[in-house]
């Protein structure tokens, strides 16, 4: 007898722990929930840290937060986007693809034409990249894949 009240307290005590984490994968916000990190090509982590009213990044230390909204969602197919804009009124819109049915990996997309700055040397160097990017008959769509951490929603100080 004492066993199963052991056990049937240890299940509860899990159960309650899991259903804490604030990460709800049975809906494509809830998803989204948490610490994720992409790593490009040269092995540089970007980190980013969401939750119900913030998106934050962190490049090489610096940390950026936003607000967001989502702006579509399609749980048929595992797609959302959302749009984000920091105090200064800097953002950009993002396009997500959820690419398994655990929802811990995604693909990013980013359309280099939706980056707002409000910064004049960042327009500059914005518009010079676009411009660049277009001569070369480059795509101005970056994509990148992001794995789930865990859901920590807010970086270390």
């Amino acid at each position: 007898m004492r066993k199963a009240y052991l056990l049937f307290l240890l299940i509860s005590i899990l159960l309650i722990i899991t259903g804490c984490s604030g990460r709800n994968i049975e809906t494509l916000q809830g998803s989204l929930l948490g610490h994720w990190k992409s790593i490009d090509e040269d092995g540089k982590e970007t980190h980013y840290y969401i939750d119900k009213q913030n998106f934050t990044t962190v490049i090489n230390g610096t940390k950026m937060v936003y607000d967001y909204k989502v702006v579509s969602e399609n749980e048929e197919t595992d797609e959302f986007s959302i749009t984000t804009e920091n105090a200064e009124g800097s953002g950009s819109n993002y396009s997500f693809t959820f690419l398994n049915k655990e929802r811990t990996k995604i693909e990013s997309l980013v359309n280099i034409n939706t980056i707002k700055s409000t910064n004049d040397a960042q327009k500059e160097a914005f518009e010079l990249a676009r411009d660049f990017i277009n001569s070369l008959g480059g795509s101005m769509e970056v994509t990148e894949e992001w794995e789930y951490v865990d859901s920590t929603k807010q970086p270390k100080k």
